[in-house]
């Protein structure tokens, strides 16, 4: 059985979404699901006369990809995929589980500098609008 397991469905994305990227981070709307891929270069140091190959920790790379309903009443999605780097705020979960009522530090977040890399946005008979933003860090990540 799964201990500590919590459901996806009060995750957030804060973002900050003014037009220089220098404002505060604010909630994303509408977002439906996201993904986060943290890797790490692998460099091959081996050298003849060894065994078995022999390896050093290279860089680290975070992207990952956003997944939301189209607000119309919103350009946020539009205004952070505009190749500026921008802080954010990941939260797995977004609220206290007893009053359902937003925290600051949910069950863990990752946050850094990101590029929001463009936005695609698709519809089509007995479906919603919808858009996808690909994003890949600007800075290190980190996970609390």
């Amino acid at each position: 059985m799964a201990t500590n397991a919590i459901h996806g469905r009060f995750g957030a994305l804060l973002v900050d979404q003014s037009a220089a990227a220098n404002g505060s981070a604010s909630q994303l709307g509408n977002l439906s699901d996201w993904s986060i891929d943290g890797q790490r270069d692998q460099v091959e140091v081996s050298v003849l006369g060894e065994n078995v190959k022999t390896y050093v920790a290279g860089m680290s790379d975070f992207t990952g990809t956003l997944n939301g309903v189209l607000n119309t009443a919103s350009n946020g999605i539009y205004t952070v995929a505009d190749g500026i780097a921008r802080t954010f705020y990941l939260y797995v979960d977004n609220t206290d589980a007893t009053s359902k009522s937003p925290v600051p530090t949910g069950k863990g977040y990752w946050y850094g500098q990101a590029l929001f890399n463009g936005v695609s946005t698709q519809g089509g008979v007995g479906d919603a609008v919808k858009w996808t933003i690909n994003w890949s860090a600007a800075t290190s990540i980190y996970r609390v």
